[in-house]
């Protein structure tokens, strides 16, 4: 876990093997660099899923992380979760739905 003062990334594994990054606080230009950071170290072989059901802001720099996993490993299936209103929007907007599946549950995206 990597923390900041509103901010923490959790990492944990299932027992499938996907790689689960929990996002807990606002992802903006100020935290986006503890993402990218914590992501760096994880060594997802088959399934990484972003989980942002406890990310209540999500910005540019924020997506920019998102998109940078995806295109570091292209072998990789990368899904993001999301619930928020204003984050789903901004994936929206930035048309990273047609670049990752949102699921709006984690479950939903592990039965995925």
């Amino acid at each position: 876990m990597t923390t900041t003062d509103d901010f923490d990334v959790r990492v944990t594994t299932t027992a499938d093997g996907t790689t689960v990054v929990g996002v807990h606080g606002d992802l903006d230009l100020a935290t986006a660099p503890v993402l990218e950071e914590t992501i760096t170290k994880v060594d997802a072989l088959s399934r990484l899923v972003f989980d942002l059901t406890e990310c209540g802001f999500l910005d540019s720099s924020g997506m920019r992380v998102l998109v940078g996993a995806n295109r570091a490993a292209p072998d990789v299936r990368v899904d993001v979760v999301a619930s928020d209103v204003g984050v789903v929007r901004a994936l929206q907007v930035a048309r990273l739905d047609t670049m990752f599946t949102i699921h709006s549950s984690l479950d939903d995206a592990l039965d995925g």
